[in-house]
């Protein structure tokens, strides 16, 4: 099954990886999160929209980030958190990593983040550049691309040094909130909060096209599932 699913509640803001496997999932539970993650592709995967109950056959556990600071192990058949450990930053956007004990984040703020769920560390990969303030950030793993939004503008971002490349504003100039990189279209999805609406966005020049109204008074995050 393949999907997009996204989160409306407010408590955490996070990025999810399935420790057993490697792979990314989200259940959205009792205790539930801000800032939805991506979903990497597994044979029995499931997405949820809202505040809803998942639950699957397999992937118990994943890994989020809060606005707390905190980086948590996540049991989803209970919905019960265990800290790992607290990196004292207010995370607002996370998205898969380049392998599979580590996951990229950000601040309100200036600086990509590396989490490193096996030595338990938040590692400044370094500064977006001079103005940038990422919020949201979405990862094209075939590409090895990273993409972030400020809401109002798409950057490409290095993986590597975290230096931040302008593509574009976004066409509405909404407030996007939510994104993520869906690969079978090439595109990044997003939605917006003013309208309510989700949209695809052209990720090399950022212009949108409208898909359809989400329904929801808010989504805080959505991410790409197959």
């Amino acid at each position: 099954m393949a999907g997009v699913g996204g989160s409306i509640d407010d408590r955490f803001f996070v990025d999810a990886r399935e420790p057993a496997r490697g792979t990314q999932v989200l259940r959205i539970l009792g205790h539930t999160f801000r800032k939805g993650v991506v979903m990497r592709r597994t044979i029995a995967s499931l997405w949820c929209l809202g505040l809803a109950v998942c639950s699957p056959a397999f992937a118990d556990l994943f890994y989020g980030a809060s606005s707390n600071g905190g980086i948590y192990l996540v049991d989803t058949s209970t919905g019960s958190t265990t800290v790992l450990f607290n990196a004292g930053i207010t995370w607002y956007g996370a998205t898969d990593g380049v392998d599979a004990a580590s996951f990229f984040a950000t601040p309100y703020g200036d600086t990509l983040y590396r989490i490193d769920v096996v030595a338990n560390t938040a590692t400044a990969i370094g500064f977006y550049g001079p103005g940038i303030s990422m919020r949201e950030l979405a990862y094209d793993e075939s590409a090895n691309t990273l993409y972030g939004t400020d809401y109002t503008n798409l950057y490409s971002i290095d993986v590597n040094t975290a230096a931040a490349s302008f593509i574009g504003a976004l066409a509405i100039g909404g407030n996007f909130w939510a994104m993520d990189y869906d690969p079978t279209i090439d595109e990044l999805v997003a939605v917006e909060q003013n309208t309510r609406a989700m949209y695809y966005i052209d990720r090399n020049t950022g212009t949108t096209s409208f898909v359809g109204a989400t329904g929801q008074s808010r989504i805080t995050d959505i991410w790409y599932s197959s």
